[in-house]
């Protein structure tokens, strides 16, 4: 397999972050009522999505600093 290039890395580093602002926007949107959903599952639903929005953004950063080191 080939070796990716640090200038890979930070494609994907910044592309993992950028993707993590649009899902934490709309875990916001989710929890402040914004977007209609059953009362019952609005926190459990917009935890989620912060999370996984938050672990995007740690692999951005990861990416992004495998970047500089290669």
């Amino acid at each position: 397999m080939a070796k990716s290039t640090s200038s890979g890395h930070r494609f994907i580093g910044l592309a993992l972050m950028g993707g993590a602002v649009p899902i934490a926007g709309i875990a916001l949107a989710i929890f402040a009522g914004v977007v209609p959903v059953g009362e019952d599952i609005r926190g459990t639903l917009a935890g989620v999505l912060a999370l996984v929005a938050a672990v995007d953004l740690l692999a951005g950063f990861w990416f992004l600093r495998s970047s500089l080191s290669a």
